[in-house]
């Protein structure tokens, strides 16, 4: 905003005489010309803060489940290692989580489909590396 725009929006709110002697230092220690100034250019910080502090909290969060899917991915390459016999076949038991009991019927075609042509992706999701 420019010196010369024009502010006609107001705010008020209550203050202790002790905030009131602290605002009034810290438009001294600050240089403001007075406490409007501080008190916009303090909200104007706030906001720029929280905004980059929320950016840098999503950029965060990404990167962690971007390490978590790497896990994942991982740990489903071992899995799919570790369960194809010397034959070449995959045993279903090895998978089910009971001796004997069949896996479901998604988790039963993609294994099936793996031992023809790789790993396979749920519908709407892909390997990016092969695509």
């Amino acid at each position: 905003m420019t010196a010369r725009s024009r502010r006609n929006r107001l705010i008020y709110f209550r203050i202790s005489e002790e905030e009131f002697e602290q605002i009034i230092h810290a438009c001294k220690a600050k240089g403001a010309r007075n406490v409007s100034e501080l008190a916009r250019a303090a909200v104007q910080e706030f906001i720029r803060t929280d905004k980059s502090e929320a950016d840098k909290l999503v950029v965060d969060t990404i990167r962690a489940l971007g390490a978590v899917v790497e896990d994942i991915k991982q740990t489903v390459q071992q899995i799919a290692s570790t369960t194809r016999p010397a034959g070449g076949a995959t045993s279903i038991a090895a998978v089910s989580d009971s001796p004997g009991e069949s896996p479901p019927k998604p988790l039963a075609e993609a294994v099936a489909a793996s031992q023809q042509e790789g790993p396979v992706y749920p519908e709407g999701i892909s390997n990016n590396e092969h695509d």
